[in-house]
């Protein structure tokens, strides 16, 4: 075991799950950490559009700017970016220098083909990203497709950190009558639109006599009036609704995005350690995680879906076996942040094995 390290943690920090619960997992297992939060420098119209356009200007110049500020002052031995799209070279270079350890993890997919046919400002995300790319000690990638797709384009050393559970955030909730009128079903799905075909499985459920709900983002106008479920826009799930949403239904339903070439995302294991059956479609990768049938449910079609579906609206008192089996095997098998955090620190603790020396990286 090497002395505790000293973290900075930098991203926009916008959502609790994902640099904030790091950072405090982290945090438990020993090491300090500090956060650079950059969200703020893109408020206000032009950092707005600096941000959704990935343009270097003002706002990006000076976050930058304020990063490596940071750096120095804060004197970090590991330098952990996330999802660094604005991130510059010359910020990279200090984070780099004097023994430090630069790492890059990424929840989304840069190599994806539908960035480089989707609208404009798709085509222009991961652009300066790609370019830093062998800047970075380490690439921590979400799926195993990008492993490859990473060293092809210059990078040093390559691991996959797959998504997680919070535990402090993911856990069975009570429900009130009053929850149950509002998030209680057969299945749920809280997620985007894509035009994947979701839609229509969505439909062939509801058309089988399925009590479905939905919430999201970026669904079509009159998706709810249309699968004739409800009116007006699709909602969006956050917090204790969302952890509600998911307690109330008998399954909760995870599709994998092709944006992203998922082969599995984080609901995954938001579902299971809520205690919640979870039916997903089928990949190896997760017929590897959970066994199908007695801890999770998978379909590879809308006709398998409604069948298991249906299946299990007849049992209810299998719902209740996988659901439990499914729970109990993330915990087991450290899927939570806690996990994944820890699979981290044995990546990177063997470069202070020897007191002053980083160790080469791997070619």
């Amino acid at each position: 075991m090497t002395r505790p390290l000293r973290w900075l943690l930098a991203g926009p920090w916008d959502w609790n799950h994902y640099e904030e619960a790091s950072a405090n997992a982290l945090q438990r297992l020993g090491q300090t950490v500090v956060p650079f939060r950059w969200s703020s420098f893109f408020e206000g119209l032009g950092g707005r559009v600096e941000r959704k356009w990935t343009i270097v200007g003002p706002s990006t110049r000076r976050m930058n700017a304020a990063m490596r500020r940071a750096i120095r002052e804060s004197e970090p031995d590991v330098v952990l970016v996330w999802r660094g799209t604005h991130v510059l070279a010359q910020t990279l270079a200090v984070a780099r220098s004097a023994r430090r350890v630069l790492i890059s993890y990424n929840n989304d997919d840069p190599f994806s083909p539908a960035y480089s046919t989707g609208p404009l400002h798709y085509r222009r995300t991961w652009q300066l990203f790609r370019r830093t790319i062998p800047d970075y000690d380490i690439h921590l990638v979400y799926r195993p497709i990008n492993v490859g797709e990473m060293r092809a384009a210059g990078a040093r050393e390559v691991h996959i950190l797959p998504p997680y559970f919070v535990p402090e955030i993911d856990e069975r909730v009570p429900l009130t009558p009053e929850d149950r009128e509002a998030y209680g079903c057969d299945i749920v799905f809280i997620g985007h639109y894509e035009p994947d075909g979701r839609f229509n499985t969505l439909k062939t459920l509801v058309d089988a006599g399925v009590r479905v709900r939905l919430f999201g983002t970026n669904w079509p106008a009159g998706t709810l009036e249309r699968l004739r479920i409800g009116k007006g826009p699709v909602q969006p799930l956050r917090g204790a609704d969302y952890r509600k949403a998911l307690c109330a239904a008998s399954m909760a339903l995870c599709f994998l995005s092709r944006l992203n070439r998922d082969v599995y995302t984080r609901r995954i294991f938001e579902i299971t350690a809520c205690g919640t059956l979870l039916m997903s479609e089928r990949t190896p990768e997760l017929e590897r995680w959970f066994a199908d049938g007695r801890e999770a449910v998978f379909f590879s079609s809308p006709t398998e879906l409604v069948s298991r579906v249906h299946a299990l609206l007849t049992m209810p008192e299998m719902i209740d076996d996988i659901a439990a089996a499914g729970h109990a095997r993330v915990h087991a098998d450290g899927h939570s942040v806690d996990g994944r955090m820890e699979h981290l620190l044995s990546i990177v603790e063997p470069r202070f094995a020897t007191p002053g020396k980083v160790h080469a990286v791997p070619g």
